[in-house]
């Protein structure tokens, strides 16, 4: 059953984000659209998923996040983060 914010585009998925759809970056393993009600707290996303969706470059968000106005990364190898898709969609729900 698919519910009304919900779909599926085969080549591209996309993320609901305020009523808009912002397409994903391919590189990244999406396999269906989340609506913002129903974010999975535990789903991380990864530094140009996260740049993508803000639209911020790379030094903005480590000084918004240093300066505390953006949530915080989590490091989830050597040289890798990535922040919580609940924390980045509350972020963005406020701006």
């Amino acid at each position: 059953m698919v519910m009304e914010d919900e779909f599926v585009v085969p080549e591209q998925s996309f993320l609901i984000s305020g009523g808009k759809l912002i397409p994903l970056p391919s590189d990244e393993p999406h396999h269906m659209p989340v609506p913002v009600a129903s974010v999975d707290t535990r789903r991380l996303l990864r530094l140009d998923t996260v740049m993508f969706l803000t639209g911020l470059f790379r030094t903005t968000l480590w000084r918004m996040e240093r300066e505390g106005r953006f949530p915080r990364c989590r490091k989830i190898g050597k040289h890798t983060v990535a922040w919580r898709e609940s924390e980045v969609q509350a972020w963005l729900a406020k701006r």
